[in-house]
């Protein structure tokens, strides 16, 4: 293992490359950052927001994408948001973890109103974003939707609902991103976020254990 900052984040989370400008970028949850590491230089530049980031990815042609409690958005340079659909038709709420899948669609999960303390309903969800703007639904009644990935032939989706500690495999069509469970699932307690290695292992972050695990 090879310490590559030495910042003291709150929640650091969701590490993800830029491979347009090679540097590897994190969320400082509750404290409204975004982290920016150069791994040649070890450099660090923290970016300071006005409202909270849970995760954050990159489009195709760059752009940053965010996560946020009141939905999903572009992220321009000067702080300013554009909501990635039309939020007169869609409501996103209590946004958490996010990816562009393999298809280019925006893969976004939500926190349920009752573990975000704002009611008693258990209405997490997993959407995907496409480009014009579509919301659909692929999975509801989650609690904390969290930690996803697509297998490295992009045939199969990994997901998980914290609060039960496991993670599912679904099938994972490319052409209309709809997933369908195989049946097939795994047991990690503490099970937050995740990546996949080229050889489709799973490097599972568990919250409050101290580990990662691998499956």
């Amino acid at each position: 293992m090879e310490l590559l900052s030495q910042k003291r984040c709150v929640i650091g989370e969701g590490p993800i490359w830029n491979e347009f400008d090679h540097k590897l970028y994190h969320v400082n949850g509750l404290e409204n950052e975004i982290c920016m590491i150069d791994p040649a230089t070890g450099e660090l530049a923290v970016r300071k927001l006005d409202f909270p980031v849970a995760a954050l990815a990159f489009s195709k042609r760059g752009e940053m994408l965010i996560s946020c409690p009141d939905g999903a958005f572009y992220l321009d340079s000067d702080g300013t948001r554009t909501p990635l659909y039309d939020t007169d038709v869609f409501e996103i709420r209590y946004g958490n973890d996010a990816k562009v899948g393999p298809d280019g669609r925006f893969y976004i999960g939500t926190q349920s109103s009752k573990r975000f303390g704002a009611g008693d309903q258990i209405d997490g969800k997993l959407y995907s974003i496409d480009k014009n703007g579509k919301v659909k639904i692929l999975l509801d009644g989650l609690i904390l939707s969290n930690g996803f990935d697509w297998s490295m032939d992009e045939k199969r989706f990994y997901h998980t609902d914290s609060d039960t500690s496991v993670i599912k495999e679904y099938s994972f069509d490319k052409g209309n991103g709809e997933i369908s469970y195989t049946g097939r699932q795994v047991r990690i307690p503490g099970v937050d976020g995740f990546a996949i290695d080229k050889n489709d292992f799973l490097y599972v972050a568990c919250w409050g254990r101290g580990y990662i695990a691998v499956v």
